[in-house]
């Protein structure tokens, strides 16, 4: 997550973010918490947010999961975006670093729509399929270890149905993805999951760059 952007103008990011934020106070607080907080570079833009919302809107997603909670502003946001009758699983490893921050669930009244998942993501996601959760999600945001990217889309796809869409960030890590001089683990597992996903003839694909790389993917 990220709340820089690949863009070179800051002035002309600015300008979209003037042209396009429409949040609710309450998320405007959360995220002032967050970007003053420890690791506020892991906290997702709010532009990026607002275009989540909207893809989830367009679909009419009702049953939704998030692989990555961390502060829980992404969390939010997702939630706002449901009807009342929908549900954001929120997956992830650790939930100490979200504690200050559910309160703003609470002030929004979209708590009673998360179900927040403390395990590893890989576990949930399987106990999700195994007690007969396949083909049954609207939407998946994957924001997480970027290691285990494979595996977390391959039990997306998984649980999403026709129609549905995945959505995995951090597709372009600031460009490091086609610096050749860099061959980290974390680095190599991205450019082996975009290129999965190109060849992957179950799904239409497209990589985008918003924010730090989102690739939106629709299953078919």
């Amino acid at each position: 997550m990220s709340l820089s952007t690949l863009l070179k103008s800051e002035a002309l990011y600015r300008y979209i973010l003037d042209n396009t934020l429409n949040m609710q106070p309450v998320q405007e607080q959360m995220l002032n918490q967050a970007k003053n907080d420890e690791l506020s570079e892991m906290i997702t833009a709010p532009d990026q947010l607002q275009f989540l919302q909207m893809l989830m809107k367009m679909i009419n997603a009702k049953k939704v999961i998030e692989i990555g909670v961390f502060r829980g502003v992404g969390t939010l946001a997702l939630a706002l975006a449901l009807p009342d009758d929908g549900q954001i699983y929120a997956c992830d490893v650790d939930d100490s670093n979200l504690q200050e921050y559910k309160k703003y669930w609470h002030e929004a009244k979209v708590n009673q729509k998360i179900k927040l998942e403390i395990a590893p993501a890989i576990k949930t996601l399987t106990n999700l399929i195994e007690s007969g959760h396949s083909d049954s999600f609207d939407f998946v945001y994957i924001d997480a270890d970027k290691s285990e990217y494979y595996e977390y889309y391959n039990l997306s796809y998984k649980l999403i149905r026709k129609g549905g869409l995945i959505v995995l960030d951090n597709m372009l890590r600031g460009g490091k993805v086609i610096d050749a001089s860099i061959n980290t683990p974390s680095i190599e597992a991205t450019r082996a999951i975009n290129k999965f996903i190109k060849a992957d003839k179950r799904v239409e694909s497209i990589l985008t760059p918003i924010g730090d790389g989102l690739t939106i993917v629709r299953k078919i």
